[in-house]
């Protein structure tokens, strides 16, 4: 059997553990786990997946946060599209099956450690390991739900209380875990719109601005 650093056989437990809600899982399971994963831990705003870039690869994480995210060009704003934490995965495509690169890049948001596998050992496994099929469909259903309420959201961003409550409860382990920097760059408001809606949601009182 490959050999692996200690960090790496742990982070291929995590995934194991998760991967066991879908089937029984075998020593055959930890071993194809062991010869076809890498590990790789990214220091925050470190760069995972460089747009442009075309191998095809599922990044499952094992802990931290990561983020896909695209900048605008032209007043350097960056927009976050979607986020991956523990025990979810983002894609270098729409899907295991898709042609079509996923938009912008792919990034730390925090010291994250991420377990990396190629599109096509999946593929290949999971004809004959039904389980995996299963923890792919999970994961990518997972993402698939995350985009649907950020989508919702940024429908009725002009109503910006309203939007940030909406978020607050669909999203609430993004609301608890994300600054407001990164809350208003994945819902596309003003740093002051979010530190207003939340100081609304915490006291019922709107945040006075400051008098010069």
């Amino acid at each position: 059997m490959r050999r692996i650093s200690r960090k790496h056989r742990a982070s291929i437990q995590l995934l194991l553990q998760h991967w066991g809600k879908f089937g029984a899982i075998q020593p055959f399971h930890e071993q194809w786990a062991t010869e076809h994963t890498d590990y790789h831990y990214y220091t925050r705003k470190q760069c995972i997946y460089e747009e442009g870039w075309t191998d095809e690869l599922v990044f499952y994480v094992c802990s931290g946060m990561v983020a896909r995210i695209t900048m605008d060009e032209e007043n350097r704003n960056r927009n976050i599209l979607s986020v991956g934490l523990p025990r979810m995965a983002l894609f270098t495509t729409e899907h295991l099956y898709s042609q079509n690169q996923g938009d912008g890049k792919i990034v730390a948001l925090r010291p994250s450690a991420v377990l990396i596998i190629p599109y096509r050992t999946i593929k290949i496994f999971k004809e004959e390991e039904k389980s995996l099929d299963t923890l792919m469909d999970a994961l990518t259903n997972k993402k698939k739900r995350q985009l649907a309420r950020l989508r919702k959201l940024s429908l009725v961003k002009d109503d910006i209380i309203s939007c940030y409550t909406q978020f607050t409860e669909k999203l609430p382990e993004l609301y608890h875990i994300l600054s407001h920097n990164e809350q208003k760059d994945l819902l596309g408001l003003s740093r002051s719109s979010v530190q207003r809606a939340d100081y609304f949601l915490l006291t019922g009182k709107n945040k006075q601005k400051k008098r010069l």
